[in-house]
């Protein structure tokens, strides 16, 4: 806990006092599970928005829904597996209004677009010893931060493929293997292996819409230069 000393002046008379001050990132955990939704054309209102979610999504908790401005709008979930749930969908549809789904970050500015998107990595032909979770938060680290596994890969009745939920950044080139070294008693044991990318259409709309807006914001500035 920090402390600020602030002065109130008060002719003829200054009282100090302690102001307890809390560092941004401890403020930040009280909304770790807090999604933004932006809604791409019109918005309900905020009965009609509570009410369709709700009946809409099953929840194991409660949720508190504000608007933030005329798109934006907060969703604060009480616990994580209501987050992940609406979390890993890029898109969802609520009555005939569709609203983009985004994490919730301390610098959230409504203007400006996020190119990190939760989206589903699939390994193929991955060997089965390899098929824990501490070792395919690791494989998967030079493409972005491992969220999850899906069911199948965590209850290994699936031997195939291992499907992990991985937050990416959609403006970074796209890997198509991944490498993973690791020491056995007496042998290094190494192997490469192709990955899938099976949100790549939903990515893929979200990454045009970067683009859009990058191209007219950089179209405003250079009109705006021409004039000076």
């Amino acid at each position: 806990m920090k402390f600020n000393i602030k002065s109130l002046s008060i002719l003829p008379l200054t009282i100090r006092f302690l102001q307890a001050l809390q560092s941004p990132s401890s403020l930040a955990q009280d909304c770790k599970w807090t999604i933004v939704g932006k809604f791409i054309k019109g918005k309900p209102t905020m009965e009609e928005l509570r009410k369709l979610f709700i009946g809409q999504f099953q929840l194991l908790g409660t949720v508190k829904i504000a608007f933030y401005d005329y798109r934006c709008v907060y969703l604060d979930f009480t616990n994580e597996v209501d987050f992940k749930h609406i979390y890993f969908k890029p898109f969802i549809d609520i009555g005939p209004y569709t609203m983009k789904v985004m994490k919730w970050t301390p610098d959230f500015k409504p203007e400006q677009e996020t190119s990190t998107v939760p989206i589903w990595i699939l390994i193929h032909k991955l060997p089965w010893h390899l098929f824990r979770w501490d070792i395919l938060s690791k494989l998967v680290q030079s493409i972005g931060i491992a969220v999850a596994p899906d069911q199948a890969t965590f209850s290994k009745s699936r031997g195939n493929v291992a499907k992990i939920k991985v937050e990416i950044d959609l403006l970074r080139p796209k890997q198509e293997e991944i490498w993973l070294g690791y020491k056995r008693p007496g042998w290094i044991e190494d192997g490469e292996w192709e990955i899938e990318y099976e949100d790549a259409p939903s990515s893929l709309r979200l990454l045009r819409d970067l683009g859009t807006m990058k191209w007219n914001a950089r179209t405003k500035i250079n009109r705006e230069n021409e004039k000076d």
